[in-house]
């Protein structure tokens, strides 16, 4: 069982309980943890943006597409980079960004 830490980025997400993922796994595939306090899921990490950084495509070949007022952070994220995904935002933890977004499939 891994332990549990608190994140915050940029005061702009209220601080929730996620839990450390657990390496030594022998999938290649990273664990995906949810957080004990939202629906927000962790373990996911960015296959592509677009250009302007309104649409993100994670590994799992879900598609969100971020607020326009956002998209000037998500547009420098990089393939690779990880990402928890909530129903109303994803949350780069490398850069400590959170973005507005929406899955739309």
């Amino acid at each position: 069982m891994g332990e549990f830490y608190n994140v915050a980025v940029r005061g702009r997400y209220d601080c929730r309980l996620l839990r450390v993922p657990e390496y030594g796994n022998s999938s290649t595939e990273r664990p995906r943890r949810s957080s004990r306090s939202s629906l927000c899921e962790s373990g996911h990490w960015i296959d592509n943006v677009s250009d302007d950084g309104t649409i993100v495509k994670l590994e799992d070949g879900s598609v969100w597409e971020v607020d326009e007022v956002d998209a000037i952070d998500s547009a420098l994220w990089l393939p690779t980079t990880d990402v928890v995904a909530c129903p109303n935002k994803l949350i780069n933890t490398e850069d400590s960004e959170t973005v507005a977004a929406r899955r739309i499939r």
